[in-house]
């Protein structure tokens, strides 16, 4: 089924719920608005918000666990980003 309203109220749900576990973690949601500027590497993130690389990791592993980021290796990195299906049912919202 391929309803657009029921796909809609879908997004709507996860949205949701992704917005209650952000606000639970207020360093998880500086993180994901620093990744709605672009892709980071975990040393970029905590350079960039003044706090540990490990500290960067775990908020990483956080949003990651939740669907909300997703990484690819670089190198000896892992470059994390949001999902284009995320931003756009962000800009839906």
């Amino acid at each position: 089924m391929n309803d657009p309203e029921v796909r809609r109220d879908q997004e709507d749900a996860v949205l949701s719920h992704a917005r209650m576990k952000l606000a639970a973690s207020p360093g998880s949601s500086r993180v994901f608005k620093t990744l709605l500027q672009g892709p980071r590497s975990p040393s970029e993130i905590a350079k960039a918000l003044r706090i540990a690389p490990g500290t960067a990791s775990n908020h990483l592993a956080h949003l990651h666990a939740l669907g909300l980021v997703t990484s690819e290796p670089k190198g000896r990195n892992r470059i994390y980003s949001i999902p284009s299906s995320i931003k756009s049912t962000l800009q839906l919202v």
